[in-house]
């Protein structure tokens, strides 16, 4: 009986050592392991990503003073991104002893301009107005504008705050050329061209049927805008006629007079 008491005492010694000599895990260790791997597997449009709400859907004891290092696997084809499962696999001193079920947040943020200087309505915003800024994906509004280079030269359709980002719906229509915009009128058949100076009447982009007041004729004609200066008017037979007559390099008198018989014809 002695023997018996001697050895369960033995066994709870040694059982009560052993629990000493372990400890949960550092929930630290695995926070920072999933940072890490989150960061290895960043998607290419996210600079970085913040770790939010991990929680270990088990327990593993390690032992005390042993060298502990954590390494996430992810399930499935997790992206690394919103709300993920994963497993921490534990090693201690080189050997695993173990893995954890474990899920978390992870908040990427990503790269967009953003105001430096307040805007004012009907204002062009220009590069002295933009930088850099990091914001996360999931806190932003739709249809902001990603790449700075889309906002240079647009104009506010409403006063814009500093550091704020800029939406499409912030920003009046694009245009390529404005109301009241100095452009050239081109009539051009085979070799013959006639130029004279216009105006736009509307804001137009490259490609749009414009109307353009003639200044030599003071009429209005219609033409394809193809570059922010350059009206391409349409070449029909009554235009053909009207300057039939004249060269290439023909006086500007003539060229007047031609244009003025298109412009009847339109």
């Amino acid at each position: 009986m002695t023997r018996f008491i001697t050895t369960l005492a033995l066994f709870a010694i040694i059982a009560l050592a052993s629990f000493a000599q372990a400890a949960p895990l550092d929930r630290t260790l695995v926070v920072d392991a999933v940072q890490q791997a989150a960061t290895r597997n960043l998607p290419e449009t996210v600079v970085s990503v913040e770790v939010h709400n991990v929680v270990l859907r088990g327990q593993l004891d390690v032992p005390e003073g042993a060298a502990v290092s954590v390494r996430i696997r992810a399930a499935g084809d997790e992206d690394w991104v919103g709300r993920m499962s994963a497993s921490a696999l534990v090693q201690a001193d080189g050997k695993q002893i173990g893995s954890v079920p474990i899920t978390a947040e992870v908040a990427p943020y990503i790269e967009v301009p953003v105001l430096r200087l307040p805007i004012s309505r009907g204002q062009a915003i220009g590069a002295e107005h933009l930088s850099a800024g990091r914001r996360e994906a999931g806190s932003l509004p739709a249809g902001i504008v990603r790449e700075a280079e889309s906002l240079l030269g647009r104009v506010a359709r409403k006063d814009l705050g500093l550091n704020q980002v800029v939406r499409a719906s912030d920003l009046e229509k694009a245009v390529d050329a404005r109301r009241n915009r100095s452009v050239t009128l081109l009539l051009q058949r085979g070799q013959l061209k006639i130029a004279a100076p216009g105006v736009l009447r509307r804001d137009a982009m490259i490609g749009d049927l414009v109307q353009v007041l003639s200044v030599t004729t003071r009429s209005l004609v219609y033409g394809t805008l193809v570059s922010p200066d350059l009206v391409l008017l349409p070449t029909v037979a009554t235009a053909s006629s009207a300057s039939q007559s004249l060269r290439s390099q023909a006086p500007s008198s003539d060229s007047n007079a031609a244009l003025a018989a298109y412009s009847e014809n339109q």
